[in-house]
């Protein structure tokens, strides 16, 4: 989390200068920032999207949120189509804000089913991205590995692979080669 709460920490910095309405300066708002980015990341993801238009936005956002949001390099804003300039982004943040929250939670809004618990398509990048800001040793971390060995082991191979032990890799390798013959 690090990593990324510096990368918007610096992008934010870059946008500082510029003014807002009213005439005010960006400098003193990161806060509103931070959680606006977020917001719209975890949006955008829920809904299933990589962009709103400006009314969605309006219904989501408060004017001061999208006046910090318009400024703010990340954000694209054209033909009334609001997006991160990159999906990267999108997805990285939206993970951001889902490692506050319980594996419960996360299930609610990233699978699909009943009886079986399926991980949407959509989620894919975004929990390989979760999976990458938590620590092994966190509970989070490990009741979402065993959740994506049964729904899709292959998905194992698209998270980041340092965070396994050799043991560990060893084993789901075993197991995707039983599960094809």
């Amino acid at each position: 989390t690090g990593v990324i709460q510096s990368f918007i920490k610096k992008t934010y910095e870059q946008s500082k200068s510029r003014r807002i309405k009213g005439g005010q300066y960006l400098e003193h708002e990161y806060p509103l920032f931070n959680t606006a980015i977020q917001k719209l990341a975890l949006s955008l993801q829920l809904a299933g999207k990589n962009s709103f238009q400006l009314e969605e936005v309006k219904q989501l956002f408060s004017n001061d949120e999208l006046d910090i949001l318009q400024h703010g390099s990340l954000i694209s804003v054209a033909e009334n189509n609001w997006s991160f300039s990159n999906a990267m982004f999108q997805e990285h943040l939206a993970a951001l804000l889902l490692s506050r929250m319980s594996f419960n939670e996360i299930l609610i809004y990233c699978s699909v089913g009943t009886n079986i618990k399926k991980l949407k398509t959509k989620w894919i990048q975004t929990i390989s991205s979760l999976i990458a800001l938590l620590e092994p040793s966190d509970e989070l971390f490990k009741k979402l590995l065993l959740f994506i060995e049964e729904d899709n082991i292959e998905i194992i191979f698209q998270t980041e692979s340092s965070k396994y032990g050799n043991e560990f890799k060893l084993s789901i390798l075993k197991k995707l080669i039983e599960k094809y013959i």
